[in-house]
């Protein structure tokens, strides 16, 4: 870390100290505590990380679940762990058959090397298990920067892009993005002061009113969460998505797509 930094500041990572470092015994605790004593099976879950990444600050992943996507089979919810960040949830994603396809993507912080695992729990009841080592050059404390925090008028910029026209039965992306520096609740400022915890902590997709997507976000997503996801074209839609603020503020955004 650069030598500018005070003691205190190398302490943190993003906002976190090290000693709140999780231990992978606290990531088994959390699992046990998300979906109870569960046998896991292997396969199913796909989950993409880069095997090394220089910056621990913003690494892409994407979790993806093989299934047919009916009622009667696709994954209730999908949950994202890390071993050595100072909380073990990273991501919850809740799909729908309406998404045509079980697929998420963001960006995450990492501290360091350590191992992701994803839980998918399957309207079958079956659940299944993947996991995956990443390294990390410069863990997220590397880019960690002082600052006041949020000003008084700080009001986030969402966006939402969404094809304008899509085939009946075509699935396709849709991709999010809200700016918003993700604050821990952990990170010391200027003053060796820290800062109120202050994230975008729920993101929830609807067609046409209803909801077909739902995300929940935790202090590991990176600054400016981007998520993209998929939605299966069946009708002319008004796709509406929500970013919820854990000050209860909700930024919204809609676009419409037409079926052809």
């Amino acid at each position: 870390m650069a030598g500018s930094l005070s003691s205190a500041a190398v302490a943190v990572w993003a906002g976190f100290p090290s000693p709140a470092l999780a231990r992978p015994q606290d990531v088994e605790y959390a699992i046990r505590q998300d979906f109870g004593d569960i046998k896991t099976m292997d396969g199913t879950v796909g989950l993409m990380l880069p095997r090394h990444s220089d910056a621990g600050a913003s690494v892409p992943m994407t979790v993806s679940v093989a299934s047919p996507m009916t009622a009667a089979d696709y994954p209730q919810v999908v949950r994202i762990y890390g071993t050595e960040n100072p909380r073990p949830r990273l991501l919850t994603a809740r799909f729908t058959p309406a998404c045509g396809k079980a697929s998420v993507s963001t960006r995450i912080r990492l501290d360091g090397a350590q191992t992701i695992i994803a839980i998918a729990r399957m309207s079958t009841g079956a659940h299944y298990r993947s996991q995956q080592k990443v390294s990390v050059t410069f863990g997220a404390c590397a880019n960690l920067g002082g600052g006041p925090g949020f000003g008084d008028d700080f009001v986030p910029t969402a966006r939402l892009a969404v094809p304008k026209t899509a085939k009946t039965g075509e699935v396709f992306e849709i991709r999010t993005l809200i700016s918003h520096p993700m604050e821990s609740g952990l990170r010391l400022n200027n003053f060796n002061e820290y800062e109120p915890l202050r994230i975008i902590e729920r993101i929830i997709c609807r067609m046409n009113g209803e909801t077909v997507f739902e995300a929940t976000l935790e202090p590991a997503i990176s600054t400016n969460p981007y998520l993209s996801f998929f939605l299966a074209a069946r009708e002319t839609s008004d796709i509406e998505v929500d970013w919820i603020d854990t000050t209860g503020d909700v930024y919204s955004k809609t676009a419409r797509m037409v079926v052809i």
